[in-house]
């Protein structure tokens, strides 16, 4: 599975949506917390409020596009209870998922979103799943331009050091002054920080 790793602040993230939007006839499907299943969204539903919460993962969006998949394909749809609406098979639906970062109500966490496809070869298709990976790359483009790519994430592993992990971006509008701690998940005990790349 391809993957891009960012911290991009609530607006960062939905100019990036909206350029793709006007961009590409695009579909979108959405699971936020509590629901788990997906359901039919438009990217005007994607707000700064659904994009800020205690803890990661409150927002997961699937992003589909219509010149390769008229919609998304179900795997099972649930259509009684509390946590109506389906899951997705990945590779009929030739979708991007995105989990954007999340920002703390308080403001003093971000934590760490993602932007994941299937490898190109998982796809029946192959001229789609190429199309569908030359679309993913112009949105890692449209992501890395919103970032200051000289700058690094440091980490401290579990034996004390610290290591660079260059692969992981800032949106240059993410204060990195310290009042932001920067976290993978809830259950990170030790924060992460952004430096000059060495």
């Amino acid at each position: 599975m391809a993957g891009v790793y960012f911290f991009l602040m609530p607006d960062e993230f939905i100019d990036i949506l909206k350029r793709a939007s006007a961009r590409y006839d695009l579909w979108l499907a959405m699971a936020a917390r509590p629901a788990t299943k997906f359901r039919m969204a438009t990217p005007e539903s994607v707000t700064s409020d659904l994009l800020t919460g205690p803890f990661d993962g409150v927002v997961t969006l699937q992003i589909g596009f219509r010149e390769l998949s008229p919609g998304p394909v179900a795997t099972r749809t649930y259509a009684s209870g509390n946590d109506q609406g389906f899951d997705i098979d990945y590779e009929k639906s030739y979708n991007i998922r995105f989990k954007p970062s999340i920002l703390t109500p308080d403001r003093k966490i971000l934590f760490q979103g993602t932007m994941l496809m299937l490898a190109q070869s998982r796809y029946p298709d192959a001229a789609k799943g190429k199309r569908l990976t030359a679309i993913f790359q112009t949105l890692r483009r449209e992501i890395r331009k919103r970032c200051d790519l000289n700058l690094a994430m440091f980490a401290e592993t579990h034996d004390g050091r610290i290591v660079p992990y260059n692969w992981i971006v800032a949106g240059k509008c993410v204060p990195l002054d310290g009042s932001i701690d920067f976290k993978s998940s809830i259950a990170q005990t030790k924060s992460w920080r952004f430096g000059k790349r060495k």
